[in-house]
């Protein structure tokens, strides 16, 4: 998992932002799960299906190198404290919900 966090001031509460990648599809997309909390009780799921291709780019001298470009071709908002799991089979992602029990 990968975690990105930023904080705008002392007295702000942390954002974090992370995601695991999953795996790729039989034609070479990639299921990564991203997740989001502003700093609050809830932290946001969403699976993206991003596509891989090589491109050129240019570093700090101008000079030409090799780099990934990747492309979100689809995202799913799998919502607030998501529980579940993703299982890649081919070209297909299930995504697979577990009950939640909230106390009511």
């Amino acid at each position: 998992m990968r975690v990105q966090r930023r904080q705008r001031s002392a007295t702000d509460t942390p954002e974090q932002t992370s995601y695991v990648f999953y795996g790729t599809t039989a034609n070479g997309l990639l299921v990564v799960l991203g997740s989001y909390n502003g700093g609050g009780s809830g932290t946001f799921f969403t699976l993206h299906i991003l596509d891989v291709t090589a491109g050129a780019g240019f570093d700090i001298e101008g000079k030409r190198y090799q780099r990934i470009n990747l492309t979100n071709i689809r995202s799913v908002v799998l919502g607030d404290r998501w529980q579940g799991e993703l299982r890649i089979s081919g070209n297909a992602v299930k995504i697979i919900y577990h009950a939640q029990r909230t106390g009511r």
